[in-house]
């Protein structure tokens, strides 16, 4: 399993059921390029792959700031941030952007300069208390993983589902009663999170993600879990803890996906 462990505990269930890579996007040498302040990164600014200022509270970047050129991910978490940086629509190589635990975060104000960074391949805004996300899903057209997990969300709108490559998708932790029927637009998930929202029921659609390995609806309120194994052939992972299932629907399901490591 790996991506955001099998234990009692919800959070740590989840941290290790979609824990990211980041080998994916940083290459196998990443830990050999990894700098924690702006003062270390401009001494080295053609070998800084990730810089993480997570903590750091910054009113402005630095000019040199855009002398990171191979700058591939960058960490922003708790940093009381509101508005997104100018200066990150001149990094071509940038492909990670990670902004949790920032509560302020106007994302919908942020929305033309993300639209600047076509290349962005993930995205993580955990613990925003984002209620939304904005419109103009366009812009993230290359995005392979989103995390928005630890917020407010509740409905997203059909144009959040035009992202034809996105592979792994985080809602766990927000306030969803049902997924919505145009989830079967994202066809190339791979990983969906669930987890820990309201919901009672699964829409027929979800058995339309045919590349789905890795799924968690634990803690929701699903006494019914209607997945089609036929159609979710390359399963792997299927994570129910916390939901009022029967002995009756478990040993179901067992059966119907005897291939499947299933977590009740």
């Amino acid at each position: 399993m790996c991506f955001l462990l099998i234990c009692t505990c919800p959070f740590s269930l989840l941290a290790q059921f979609y824990q990211k890579t980041p080998e994916v996007i940083l290459g196998s040498t990443w830990k050999d390029h990894q700098f924690y302040s702006f003062k270390e990164a401009l001494l080295h600014p053609d070998q800084v792959y990730e810089l993480n200022l997570s903590h750091q509270i910054y009113t402005a970047f630095p000019p040199e700031f855009m002398e990171l050129t191979e700058l591939k991910s960058l960490i922003l978490s708790h940093s009381q941030i509101i508005y997104l940086p100018k200066e990150l629509i001149f990094l071509p190589s940038l492909k990670a952007l990670t902004l949790c635990n920032n509560p302020q975060l106007d994302l919908s104000a942020n929305t033309a300069i993300l639209a600047e960074m076509p290349y962005l391949e993930i995205l993580r805004l955990d613990s925003c208390h984002l209620e939304s996300f904005p419109e103009g899903s366009i812009y993230f057209s290359k995005l392979r993983h989103l995390s928005l997990s630890h917020n407010q969300i509740r409905h997203l709108s059909k144009d959040f589902f035009q992202l034809p490559l996105l592979q792994s998708l985080d809602l766990s932790f927000n306030l969803f009663e049902e997924i919505p029927a145009d989830i079967a637009h994202l066809s190339q998930l791979t990983q969906l999170n669930c987890s820990a929202n309201l919901l009672r029921e699964l829409p027929a659609e979800i058995n339309s993600l045919t590349q789905l390995e890795k799924l968690s609806l634990g803690w929701n309120s699903l006494r019914e879990i209607s997945l089609n194994p036929q159609k979710l052939t390359r399963l792997k992972t299927l994570q129910l803890t916390g939901n009022p299932l029967s002995e009756e629907e478990k040993k179901r399901i067992q059966a119907l996906f005897e291939n499947t490591d299933i977590i009740f």
